[in-house]
């Protein structure tokens, strides 16, 4: 209610739009794929978290879709230069999706890599005893230091 001489307020601008929705786990996934690389040595701890961001990764992958949000628009599918498709049919964050997976995947094959070397120096038959399998242990792994013995 306004009082005689002033005028009542202006309308309210509508809403925005919501943002794209496959955004948040394209950004999940590239964040936990590059968090899972230098993680991986702190006792592979990186493994989990590589695994969550393929996960996100191929989810977010899937929501970016040419068809994956159609219905969404009025009046049909979008034309090429309008809302957020680039005209080439790919939805928003696929290469931040696409950048995830390959981190993810480079992750889980250096974990892959690492386990093999491990397993090869736990082989009883070629390293016997332990200095042996210590002494595979550094040739294999130069960047570990020896841990001191235990007193």
């Amino acid at each position: 209610m306004s009082t005689p001489g002033q005028r009542p307020y202006p309308p309210q601008p509508p809403p925005a739009p919501p943002g794209p929705r496959g955004r948040k786990a394209a950004v999940a996934a590239l964040v936990l794929g590059l968090v899972s690389v230098p993680t991986l040595l702190f006792c592979g701890l990186g493994v989990p978290l590589a695994l969550a961001g393929l996960v996100l990764g191929i989810v977010a992958l899937v929501r970016a879709r040419p068809g994956a949000r159609r219905r969404a628009y009025e009046g049909g599918p979008p034309q090429p230069g309008t809302g957020p498709w680039d005209g080439v049919g790919r939805g928003p964050g696929r290469g931040m999706a696409i950048a995830g997976i390959v981190l993810s995947l480079i992750t889980l094959a250096t974990a892959g890599w690492l386990v093999i070397k491990v397993a090869g120096c736990g082989n009883p038959s070629r390293y016997p005893d332990e200095p042996s399998r210590r002494r595979c242990v550094e040739q294999e792994f130069p960047f570990a230091k020896p841990s001191a013995p235990a007193r």
